[in-house]
């Protein structure tokens, strides 16, 4: 499992913050490979990113979805430059 550089802590709690009061919250690449001391972003990572999630609200049990949405500089790049990290219960749909 991904483990979170104690050092970089304080920076995801403040993406998770804005994640809070705006929906939504961007993260480059490079910044999850930083903190987490990976190659990959893997599925450890995002699950202990929701872990941290959790610990924000007074019910961890009762804490938003999140969703993710991987950005590409291009179609015929596979790996993803960038994430868009969605709270589900501020998603709206657009028509």
């Amino acid at each position: 499992m991904a483990r979170m550089k104690p050092e970089h802590r304080y920076a995801l709690k403040l993406k998770l913050d804005q994640l809070w009061y705006e929906g939504w919250v961007r993260f480059d690449r490079w910044e999850l490979l930083s903190f987490f001391d990976q190659k990959r972003v893997t599925v450890s990572v995002w699950r202990e990113i929701e872990e941290m999630w959790a610990e924000m609200f007074s019910d961890p049990t009762e804490a938003d979805k999140l969703s993710y949405v991987t950005v590409r500089s291009e179609d015929s790049v596979t790996t993803p430059h960038s994430f868009l990290l969605i709270n589900d219960a501020q998603r709206h749909i657009i028509r």
